[in-house]
């Protein structure tokens, strides 16, 4: 098929009218609640084609394992990656605990990169000693460096 300047194009060609009422038939479409229900088991778990054996992230760089059986697992069943980690090296389940990145790479989930808080509050204590901590030596490297320039000129 060729357009108005004589180009071949691929595909059909409709008109602004044939587009409008195919657009008008496509609107009133449902499903049945038992054709939903049987796409839904069709596509469920491992027969879904992007199913990648439970692991998924949540879009802040954390990953999430699929684990219902876990006494904190979120509503849809997932755990926190590093959660499990420590976990697993304590022997035991996490209650209140936070478990921190010290890298600050959320997806670097090796033992060694992880330190476990007694809560929320002592989690933030340490950043704030960190941010302080980052503070005082950026004053320090300033200072230097001025002395160095104060020489070189």
């Amino acid at each position: 098929m060729r357009n108005e300047k004589g180009q071949f194009v691929k595909g059909n060609i409709h008109t602004p009218e044939s587009l409008e009422k195919m657009r008008l038939s496509h609107l009133g479409m449902k499903q049945s609640d038992e054709t939903k229900r049987k796409k839904s088991i069709a596509f469920a778990g491992n027969k879904n084609p992007l199913w990648k054996n439970g692991v998924s992230g949540n879009g802040t760089g954390y990953i999430r394992i699929l684990k219902p059986e876990h006494p904190y697992a979120s509503k849809r069943g997932h755990v926190f990656q590093h959660r499990l980690v420590m976990e697993e090296f304590l022997g035991r389940f996490l209650t209140k605990e936070e478990v921190h990145h010290i890298n600050g790479i959320r997806d670097d989930n090796r033992i060694e990169n992880l330190m476990l808080f007694e809560n929320h509050f002592k989690h933030m204590q340490y950043h704030i000693k960190q941010r302080i901590i980052n503070y005082f030596l950026s004053m320090l490297i300033i200072d230097k460096f001025k002395e160095v320039n104060q020489w070189a000129t």
